[in-house]
């Protein structure tokens, strides 16, 4: 009787160790699950937060450390669903253990929620998350359709090139378009100033190029968008149109 009670209690210390590294599986997975929006979070941040000439490359930087981090954490996720897995599988192909159903159902949930994870960490495992091409073509979106905007366009002077000119009445504004935050509403401005500097030259001369030639008054606005989408508890994103602010200021 001894002996039975004590194979028994062996049995079930067994299964008791095993339904903890089960478990074990299963806290790394729900780890991962509150990870990937976090890190997903922190590449709209980056973007957003970024110069206009930098924003793609501190989107791929700030995914490349996400990247990093989600391997980590699905390294030892698959590590222990594995051993979870291959310590469960004897007691499931024994159908005359008195665990084998508990044994098959934890196998077919650590499985589920394997794929499950494999499927939410694909993008940003590989370091592509999409949200950095749909901010991106977003961006270039909102440009174009704000261009529509201006009297003339892409205005060539002696000092360089300016993109956008409202006209209205004699008065002439130059219109600069930036992401909604300080370093793109600074570099915007400094560009704004320089066109304006380019314009009132041209208009002092003798014969003024017909571009600028009405222009008595000149100048400068700067225009902001924000396209910033949401994340959603899964990673992923949400659609967003760009948001304007017009007369923006640092």
């Amino acid at each position: 009787m001894f002996v039975l009670a004590a194979a028994g209690g062996a049995a079930w210390a067994g299964w008791s160790d095993l339904r903890k590294k089960a478990d074990d599986a299963k806290s790394k997975a729900d780890d991962i699950r509150k990870t990937v929006p976090e890190d997903m979070k922190k590449v709209v941040a980056a973007m957003c937060q970024a110069g206009d000439d930098s924003r793609r490359s501190d989107g791929d930087s700030e995914a490349s450390r996400a990247r990093d981090h989600v391997r980590d954490q699905l390294d030892k996720f698959h590590r222990a669903t594995r051993e979870a897995i291959d310590g469960l599988k004897p007691i499931a192909n024994d159908s005359e253990d008195a665990n084998h159903s508990n044994a098959n159902d934890l196998i077919s949930e650590l499985e589920h929620r394997r794929d499950a994870i494999d499927d939410q960490t694909r993008a940003i495992a590989d370091g592509r998350p999409p949200v950095i091409d749909y901010i991106m073509r977003q961006s270039e979106s909102a440009r174009g359709s704000h261009a529509s905007s201006c009297s003339s366009r892409e205005v060539s002077l002696d000092g360089g090139t300016v993109p956008c000119i409202v006209m209205d009445s004699d008065t002439c504004t130059v219109v600069e378009v930036a992401f909604d935050n300080d370093r793109s509403i600074d570099k915007a401005r400094e560009r704004a100033g320089r066109e304006r500097s380019w314009i009132e030259h041209e208009i002092q001369r003798e014969s003024p190029p017909s571009s600028v030639a009405n222009c008595k008054k000149v100048q400068t606005r700067v225009d902001c968008y924000k396209v910033c989408p949401d994340i959603d508890n899964d990673g992923t994103f949400r659609e967003v149109s760009p948001s304007w602010r017009d007369r923006c200021s640092s």
